[in-house]
């Protein structure tokens, strides 16, 4: 009987012990699922896979008899990350992987469905926020947006804070760092040569909130201290601008209004420029149509005209119409590809400067969307550009000018399921120049896939 009390005992105390470790165990197990559960509660993830095919005719020059057409497919997939581990402080990040052109950065190897060592990720934002009542402080490589964006959306690397304290009034303050030539190169090679001054961006803006209509006032300057290592003496762009988004029941006002200044010293050149959009659109449940004017004013022989203090023109689409998955591409569907002997590598570059001369622009739209059905959208514009300096749009090395262009663009998107769409937009574009040469239309085709995730 005690051997029987004392194995009995024994087996207990195992069994006990063998309970505790396995409680113990998936406790653990219980407490590393919440850790991950945790974690993944702090961050917040969004991506869109985008697929394009492009059919481009023409729109280099407006002559047929040049070979200027192309057609191409490109893909991208950009992705949104907001790592939040504390209450209203986070990283935040947008990067772009494998961007680019079918069959293009591919290996030489002979095997085109490899991606090769060029096509990486690519980082336009990554920075800190702080998000308090009363401001909210941003830190890195950041977009800076005045206004409608219209003229200003310069990404750099700087500050940006926004003062809240005095609602429904908001002060934002502007610090970018476009280029710090102080930094020495990791390779310390003697004969380097001049690197130059910094480039500095500083921007304000003060907005007044009221119900879902802003108004604003801004400013911007872009301070090259070495030109762009062009010469030693300064170039600054400036802007002083005010923005409107006024809705007035189903009619939406949207206005932008801007004037530049500065001056390269290196080249003894003023800036300049005066310029204006004015939309107004009218809504109804399915049906929606409006007008937007446009105004640049022309600049004299002996100055430069600015539509924007940064490189990248974010002005109005020539491609409005065409709908949103389009309007913000001039460099995608463009670009470079007007780099040609006949005509100037920045020609429809701004639509407040057409041939990038400094012609400045007189020009209307006319516009509408419709929803046919739940999940097709139609859009539709046709918009008149006529320089205001017509002797300052050479087309074909001075011996044509361009006296107006007319843009007739049209889209519809598709949306297929909550995360899928589909969409095309066609652009044709019917120039009139003073000697009837260089007045083949010109076509932009092109179609779209995005997936959601």
């Amino acid at each position: 009987m005690k051997r029987f009390v004392i194995e009995l005992c024994v087996v207990l105390l195992i069994f006990g012990f063998t309970s505790a470790v396995e409680a113990e165990e998936t406790a653990s197990t219980d407490s590393s699922l919440e850790d991950i559960q945790k974690i993944l509660s702090t961050i917040h993830f969004s991506a869109v896979y985008r697929v394009r095919g492009y059919d481009i005719n023409n729109i280099r020059d407006f002559n047929d008899d040049r070979s200027d057409d192309e057609q191409y497919f490109d893909q991208r997939l950009r992705i949104w990350v907001k790592y939040e581990p504390v209450k209203n402080y986070s990283i935040n990040f947008r990067t772009d992987v494998s961007e680019g052109v079918y069959g293009y950065n591919y290996n030489d190897d002979g095997e085109a469905n490899r991606p090769s060592e060029d096509i990486e990720w690519q980082f336009d934002q990554l920075y800190f926020r702080a998000d308090k009542e009363q401001y909210t402080l941003d830190l890195g490589l950041q977009m800076i947006a005045f206004a409608h964006t219209w003229v200003f959306l310069p990404r750099v690397t700087g500050a940006t804070i926004n003062l809240k304290m005095i609602e429904p009034v908001n002060l934002t303050l502007h610090y970018g760092k476009r280029d710090d030539n102080d930094k020495l190169t990791p390779i310390q090679l003697p004969d380097y040569g001049d690197r130059g001054g910094d480039e500095d961006l500083y921007g304000a803006q003060l907005m007044y909130k009221h119900n879902k209509s802003w108004y604003c006032l801004y400013f911007a300057e872009l301070n090259d201290a070495d030109g762009d290592g062009a010469g030693d003496d300064t170039i600054v762009r400036r802007g002083f601008g005010v923005g409107i988004h006024s809705i007035l029941g189903p009619v939406v006002v949207d206005a932008e209004g801007t004037y530049f200044g500065g001056s390269n010293e290196n080249t003894d050149t003023d800036y300049m420029g005066t310029q204006l959009v004015l939309d107004a659109k009218y809504r109804m449940k399915e049906l929606s149509f409006g007008a937007r004017l446009y105004y640049a004013q022309a600049a004299d022989d002996d100055e430069a005209q600015l539509t924007s203090i940064q490189l990248a023109d974010p002005n109005p689409s020539f491609f409005f119409g065409m709908g949103k998955d389009y309007e913000r591409d001039i460099p995608e569907i463009i670009g470079v590809m007007s780099n040609t002997a006949s005509s100037p590598a920045s020609f429809l570059k701004s639509i407040f400067d057409p041939t990038s001369q400094g012609a400045g622009v007189v020009g209307g739209t006319l516009y509408g969307d419709y929803n046919v059905f739940e999940k097709l959208k139609v859009t539709a514009a046709i918009t008149s550009l006529t320089p205001e300096d017509t002797d300052k749009t050479d087309l074909d090395g001075g011996d044509v000018d361009l006296e107006k262009l007319m843009l007739l663009n049209f889209g519809a998107k598709y949306q297929a399921t909550k995360n899928i769409s589909i969409s095309a937009g066609l652009s044709y574009w019917m120039p009139e120049t003073d000697s009837g040469e260089n007045e083949d239309n010109a076509l932009v085709v092109s179609t779209q896939f995005n997936f959601r995730f």
